[in-house]
């Protein structure tokens, strides 16, 4: 993919470019450019159609304030001193390159959210719930509701934490795709969002990138980890079911690991759970589960080791987390009974 957007932007920069200009790639987010004899508005048209070229190849549309183009305008001790064009000179820019838009509100995401909810996860080393799963509403599928999702789970726990801090003693784990963390355009959007959390909700920010590639490579591994650690207080994975090799998560910036149990229980599944704990005691990871849907299931990956655990088996999703509090799994087991056997009795 990224081989035909350089050929479409060649194509599209074919016309305006002189000799002595330069488009060079930074790292997937960031390109340096260079148009000594171009006119300022005909520079800023031009790097423009790269943000946007770059930004609608993945996620099929772009609205103008996805997209973060800045002048150089001095440099000090080698570092370039940035400025950000008005939104007046990015229109007009916009405009001459004939780039068309989508309106920002179409942007947002399926995942509405007033329909967010919160899934209690339950810690066997404190026999205890403090820590609070962001649940999305729906299944995004496209790139464009994976980056959507991301956006409204990470916002909705900062709005949570923004009321109750500094009370609040939650931990809350935020899903992100790892599809959102591996597209340049995507990704930076992500990280823009994150770069604008207080410092004080750090600590209660727990990242999950799922949706692993079951061939991923650790440099990307890395690459992924260290882009998102600064904004939380950890980053875990939940890695897929059967992947080849769990000795690339080693070293590469994660402190936990997990699975998520499919709907339907086969075979193979108990003993990925038990080579799941013995990769994370060997890596030192923390070994966790979601979507455990029977008491026998958390018991059986209590006994291997598994650490934390979510799914009906825990409780079902809140809108409002309550404060931490202690329970042992007797009694999460006798309330998933008593809340199976009155449904049971209702359906009658």
């Amino acid at each position: 993919m990224r081989s035909s957007v350089v050929v479409r932007l060649e194509s599209l920069l074919r016309g305006m470019l002189n000799p002595t200009d330069i488009f060079l790639p930074i790292d997937d987010l960031t390109w340096l450019v260079v148009m000594p004899e171009t006119a300022p508005k005909d520079a800023l048209a031009g790097c423009l159609m790269v943000a946007f070229e770059l930004h609608v190849s993945t996620l099929k549309s772009c609205t103008l304030d996805q997209l973060k183009v800045e002048f150089a305008t001095a440099v000090s001790d080698g570092v370039l001193e940035l400025r950000t064009p008005d939104q007046g000179a990015l229109l007009a820019a916009a405009e001459c390159a004939n780039l068309s838009f989508e309106p920002a509100e179409l942007a947002e995401a399926p995942c509405h959210p007033g329909t967010a909810r919160f899934l209690p996860v339950w810690d066997a080393q404190s026999q205890a719930v403090g820590v609070y799963r962001y649940v999305p509403a729906g299944v995004p599928r496209t790139m464009q509701e994976q980056l959507a999702c991301a956006l409204i789970g990470l916002k909705t726990v900062v709005d949570w934490l923004e009321q109750h801090l500094p009370g609040e003693r939650n931990l809350f784990v935020v899903p992100v795709s790892y599809g959102v963390l591996c597209a340049p355009p995507a990704r930076m959007e992500y990280l823009a969002a994150c770069r604008q959390l207080p410092c004080q909700m750090r600590p209660h920010l727990l990242f999950d990138v799922a949706g692993m590639d079951a061939y991923v490579q650790q440099r990307r591994l890395v690459e992924i980890a260290s882009a998102i650690k600064p904004f939380a207080r950890a980053v875990f994975a939940t890695v897929p079911l059967r992947a080849p090799s769990l000795s690339i998560y080693c070293d590469a910036g994660f402190k936990g690991l997990g699975l998520a149990i499919p709907e339907i229980l086969t075979g193979h599944v108990p003993g990925q759970i038990v080579r799941l704990c013995d990769a994370a005691k060997r890596l030192k990871y923390l070994p966790f589960l979601t979507n455990v849907a029977t008491p026998k299931l958390a018991e059986f990956a209590l006994s291997v080791g598994t650490q934390w655990l979510a799914g009906p088996a825990i409780g079902a999703s809140v809108m409002a987390p309550a404060s931490p509090f202690r329970v042992t799994m007797e009694r999460l087991a006798a309330n998933f009974e008593a809340v199976h056997a009155a449904e049971a009795k209702a359906a009658v």
